[in-house]
């Protein structure tokens, strides 16, 4: 019977030995696989983040679209309406430009006309002076007076 006892706690100590074996194996698998998965939650805990942020920063960017948008609309219909006084007022000026080359030519006429009537004048201010030469030496007396 000591052989049997010998026996019995020579394969306890072999189970004992592979159980501590077996769980030393598994302890040094698993740091590696402990490691890693830290590694991964802590990337995942950093890519959360970063889609937070990002989901923040997509929501400022529609405000700013949704108010670009409405700015945009807002410039198309005051464009439309410059673009209708352009319209106007490029009308309105070909009209003034037509009426200024008409008082430029009515003006060009009215200065010829102008100076048809002063060389006339002139014309007959010397007339009427040889007269009153003419009649002053035929009746005698000068007349100095010019008008």
């Amino acid at each position: 019977m000591p052989d049997n006892k010998m026996g019995i706690i020579r394969i306890a100590a072999v189970v004992v030995l592979i159980i501590a074996a077996w769980w030393i194996g598994g302890q040094m698998t698993s740091k590696p696989i402990k490691a890693e998965k830290a590694t991964l939650q802590s990337q995942l805990t950093t890519l959360e983040g970063k889609h937070t942020q990002l989901t923040s920063e997509h929501e400022k960017l529609k405000e700013e679209n949704s108010t670009l948008k409405a700015e945009c609309t807002s410039l198309t219909t005051q464009s439309a309406k410059l673009t209708a006084e352009y319209d106007v007022l490029k009308t309105q000026n070909s009209k003034l430009n037509a009426d200024f080359e008409a008082l430029k030519s009515q003006h060009s006429k009215l200065k010829a006309d102008y100076d048809n009537l002063k060389t006339d004048y002139d014309d007959l201010k010397k007339a009427v002076q040889q007269l009153l030469k003419i009649v002053g030496t035929d009746s005698g007396t000068s007349s100095n007076s010019t008008n």
